[in-house]
């Protein structure tokens, strides 16, 4: 999970909001914003000043800001947002988007992120005139990817639109996708093992110590116990960690046991 900012009067950014939020999205930045006709971008991977720097330079200019934390693809350059989906010398419009969330039924790939496929397939589907596909459709795209995906797309006719806005926040004038980017250590608080300890109902069976950490297999350490109640307990365990994203079965072959 990411976080996108959209700073819509270009004024100056709480300093101490977009350093923590940097240091809980530490894997690639991004600006887009209209300038001379075109929609200009800028990407890659930095340190907080030159993000500070850049956020001073564009005083003044609507602009959209996105910090990434890596959950699909590489931490390169070219993962980092935003996707072009038109360009203005090939298509007649430069329009780009940025993304804060996972979806979850794009194809598996090695190296390039959820978002990178999204647009990429956005996009063949407009050359292809479908007419589902048109800049009309984004409001549609809310019951496609799920409300806890957030987007935002700019185009260079100065046109900005959004996807799921209202699950972000308002600051001081300035819109962030989420507000967990905004708490001090956030990631090092997700990312720390949590052991539960689960008693399978109506069985008898010794209490499962079940050691969860996000994306990585779970860990049993159990005496004799039926495998369809270890996967009860897993599925228990697991839930109470409050960080799954959509339903999941769990299976004998998904987990790591000793």
């Amino acid at each position: 999970m990411c976080v996108i900012l959209y700073n819509h009067l270009g004024q100056k950014l709480n300093k101490s909001h977009l350093e923590v939020a940097y240091s809980n999205n530490p894997h690639g930045y991004g600006f887009m914003w209209v300038e001379g006709g075109r929609l200009n971008t800028i990407k890659g991977l930095c340190d907080f000043d030159q993000i500070w720097s850049m956020a001073q330079e564009l005083s003044g200019f609507a602009y959209s800001l996105h910090l990434r934390w890596r959950t699909t693809g590489v931490i390169a350059d070219a993962q980092c947002h935003p996707f072009k989906i038109l360009d203005k010398d090939a298509d007649g419009i430069d329009f780009y988007v940025m993304h804060n969330g996972t979806i979850f039924d794009m194809p598996k790939h090695d190296k390039k992120s959820d978002t990178q496929i999204f647009s990429e397939r956005f996009r063949a589907k407009i050359l292809a005139n479908d007419p589902s596909y048109r800049l009309s459709y984004i409001h549609k795209l809310e019951n496609v990817i799920g409300k806890h995906n957030k987007m935002v797309f700019m185009t260079s006719d100065s046109r900005t639109m959004f996807v799921n806005k209202q699950a972000g926040k308002f600051i001081d004038g300035v819109w962030y996708s989420n507000t967990y980017s905004l708490q001090s250590g956030y990631r090092k608080k997700i990312l720390a093992p949590v052991v539960s300890t689960v008693k399978v109902e109506n069985n008898n069976k010794p209490a499962i110590n079940i050691v969860t950490r996000p994306g990585k297999p779970a860990v049993a350490k159990f005496e004799k116990i039926k495998s369809e109640d270890l996967a009860e307990a897993m599925r228990i365990a697991i839930l109470n960690r409050r960080v799954i994203r959509k339903p999941m079965k769990i299976t004998t072959k998904q987990m790591k046991l000793h």
